[in-house]
C-alpha cells in the first residue's frame, strides 16, 4: 500500500468531497421526489374528489328541477331555487377547473392527458345542452310548469350521457394518478440504489484505504512512542548515572503549579533522607542558610524576569547544625509568550573546595606574615630571572 503522503491525502480529500456531494444530491433528490409526490398526490386526490362530485351535482340539478314541478309553498320553492343556483355555479366552476385548473378549488393548473381531453370533448355536447337550458331557466326567473317541464326533459335527456363520460373521466384520473405514484416510487428506488452504490464506492475506495492508512499510522506512532520511551528511559538512566558519578542533585520547579521536584541526591545534599522529609519545598526553605536566603530569592526573581542566569553558590544548614556549601546552575523554560513555565537545575557540594580555598588563604596569609616579619631581605625569582615576590 502506498504511504499516506501529501499528494495522496489531497487526492483522497478530493474524491471524498465529490462522493459527499453526490450523497448530498441523492438525499436532496429523494427529498424533492417525496415532496413532489406528496404535493402531486394531494392535487390528484382533489381532482378525483371533484370529478366524482360532478356526478352528485348534476343529479342534484335534475332533482331540483323535478321538485320545482311539484306543488309546494313559496318558501320551499325559494329554497329550492337557491339550491339550484348554488349547485349550478359550483358545477360549472368544477367543470372548468377539472380541465384548466382552479386555485380557489385547490385544483392544480396542469394540462390533462390527451385521453382525458378527448373524454371531455365527447361529454361537451351533453354538458352544453344542460348548461344552456339551466342558464335560460335561471335568467328568465320564471318557474312555471311548462318551462320547468322543458328544462327537466333536457336534463333527463342529457344527464345519462354526461354521467357516463364523467365516470370514465373519474376512472382515468384515478388510473393516471396511480401510474404517476408508481413512476415516482420506481424513480425513488433508482435514487436509493445510486445512493447505496455511492456509499459502497466511498467505503471501498475512500473509507477502507483511509482506515488502513490510519491503522498503519497509529501502529507506526505507537512503535515510535515505544522507541522514544525506551530511549528516554535509557537517557534517564545515563543521566542518573552521570549525576550520581558527579554527585549532582537534579531538581525541577513547575512554576504554574509552584511544585518543586527533587531526585534522591538533592535530599542527600541537604542532609536528610527523602522518607523523613515533608516535601522538597519545605526542605529547601528550611535548609538554606538564613544569611543566604535574601540573596537567593533576589537571584531567583531576576532569573524569572530574564535579567540574570542562575549560577551561584550558597550555604545549607543540615539538621545536625553542620554547614555545607552548594553550587547551583539552572535554566528557565518559557512559553511562546515568554511566560516562565519550568526551571531545571543541578546542585552539587563544593564544601571541600571551599575548605581547601580557606586553608590556602590562611596559608598565604601566614606566609606573608612570616616574610614581612623577617629582618633579612627575602625575594624570589623565576627561571627567567624575574622577581616574583619580596618582603
Amino acid at each position: 500500500m502506498q504511504p499516506m503522503n501529501e499528494k495522496r491525502l489531497h487526492s483522497l480529500k478530493l474524491v471524498y468531497g465529490i462522493a459527499l456531494t453526490f450523497i448530498a444530491l441523492t438525499l436532496l433528490s429523494s427529498s424533492f421526489l417525496m415532496q413532489y409526490a406528496i404535493k402531486r398526490n394531494d392535487g390528484d386526490s382533489r381532482v378525483i374528489n371533484l370529478s366524482g362530485r360532478q356526478r352528485m351535482l348534476s343529479q342534484r340539478l335534475t332533482k331540483c328541477v323535478l321538485v320545482l314541478e311539484l306543488p309546494t309553498s313559496s318558501d320551499a320553492r325559494s329554497q329550492r331555487v337557491k339550491e339550484l343556483t348554488e349547485s349550478f355555479v359550483s358545477w360549472k366552476a368544477a367543470h372548468l377547473g377539472l380541465q384548466h385548473g382552479d386555485v380557489k378549488l385547490g385544483l392544480p393548473q396542469r394540462e390533462n392527458s390527451p385521453e382525458i381531453r378527448a373524454l371531455f370533448a365527447e361529454m361537451d355536447p351533453f354538458y352544453k345542452a344542460m348548461v344552456e337550458e339551466l342558464d335560460r331557466l335561471l335568467s328568465a326567473g320564471k318557474f312555471d310548469p311548462a318551462t320547468l317541464h322543458t328544462t327537466s326533459d333536457v336534463m333527463l335527456t342529457n344527464e345519462p350521457g354526461f354521467l357516463t363520460q364523467m365516470d370514465q373521466i373519474t376512472f382515468l384520473f384515478d388510473k393516471e394518478s396511480k401510474d404517476r405514484i408508481f413512476s415516482l416510487q420506481r424513480l425513488e428506488k433508482y435514487v436509493l440504489v445510486v445512493g447505496l452504490l455511492i456509499l459502497a464506492f466511498e467505503f471501498l475506495f475512500i473509507f477502507r484505504p483511509t482506515l488502513l492508512q490510519l491503522t498503519l499510522l497509529m501502529a507506526s506512532l505507537s512503535r515510535r512512542g515505544e522507541e522514544l520511551r525506551e530511549a528516554n528511559g535509557e537517557l534517564n538512566e545515563r543521566l542518573t548515572l552521570a549525576a550520581d558519578a558527579a554527585a549532582f542533585g537534579v531538581w525541577e520547579w513547575l512554576i504554574p503549579e509552584n511544585r518543586l521536584v527533587w531526585d534522591k541526591r538533592m535530599f542527600t545534599l541537604y542532609g536528610i533522607q527523602e522518607e523523613d522529609s515533608s516535601g522538597a519545598y519545605d526542605v529547601w526553605r528550611n535548609g538554606v542558610h538564613p544569611d543566604d536566603r535574601e540573596r537567593g530569592d533576589s537571584g531567583l526573581k531576576l532569573a524569572l524576569q530574564g535579567e540574570k542566569k542562575i549560577d551561584d553558590e550558597f550555604r545549607v544548614v543540615w539538621p545536625g547544625g553542620e554547614v555545607r556549601h552548594l553550587r547551583v546552575t539552572a535554566i528557565v523554560l518559557r512559553a511562546a509568550d515568554g511566560k516562565p513555565l519550568r526551571m531545571i537545575g543541578v546542585n552539587y557540594d563544593i564544601t571541600e573546595q571551599k575548605v581547601a580555598e580557606q586553608k590556602q588563604k590562611e596559608s598565604e596569609e601566614m606566609l606573608n606574615l612570616i616574610l614581612n616579619s623577617a629582618a633579612e631581605a627575602i625575594y624570589g625569582v623565576d627561571m627567567d630571572g624575574l622577581c616574583t615576590f619580596c618582603n
